[in-house]
């Protein structure tokens, strides 16, 4: 690889970096602080090994051969590319994208009653109680809950008395 490709190469990578950091992740190039022919070209993204195309011809599979090779166990590769006067766009896997989608799934379609009344954050689920262990009389649950995004915490009391069919009452 001549000169004039590595030094686009480097400027890619540099303008990767600069874009990721506009979107708010502390990412950096990776071949200057890890060295290795192995390591990702960009850094920051926890989980995601990158490797960086800026070119306006790209062997794509090729590419993501590559980051695949080269991701350690756990990463999900992924390879980012841009031709001149283009925006950035992102391949990878269609299992590793589902993995990612279902997270971000369950992260947006969250219940009205599992959102935080004070930010609007998602309420993570703590643990249950019986009434008994709340000096609650009667037979019932009390889930305990608290917002990821800013710690409030509630708590739902479920009455399960009532009929020997297991309603409410």
């Amino acid at each position: 690889m001549g000169k004039k490709s590595r030094d686009k190469g480097k400027r890619g990578e540099r303008l990767l970096a600069s874009f990721l950091r506009d979107e708010g992740y502390e990412c950096r190039r990776g071949v200057q602080y890890a060295g290795g022919p192995d390591s990702p070209d960009v850094i920051g993204l926890p989980g995601i090994h990158i490797e960086c195309k800026y070119v306006n011809r790209l062997n794509i599979h090729a590419a993501l051969k590559q980051s695949m090779k080269d991701a350690k166990e756990g990463e999900i590769p992924v390879v980012f590319f841009k031709r001149d006067r283009e925006d950035w766009r992102v391949t990878m896997q269609a299992t590793d994208f589902m993995k990612i989608f279902r997270e971000y799934d369950a992260s947006v379609n969250v219940p009205p009653m599992y959102l935080c009344f004070n930010c609007g954050g998602q309420m993570i689920w703590d643990n249950d109680f019986s009434y008994e262990d709340y000096g609650i009389e009667g037979e019932g649950i009390v889930h305990t809950l608290h917002c990821r995004d800013c710690g409030a915490t509630v708590e739902y009391y479920v009455d399960c008395g009532g009929e020997e069919d297991g309603k409410n009452g």
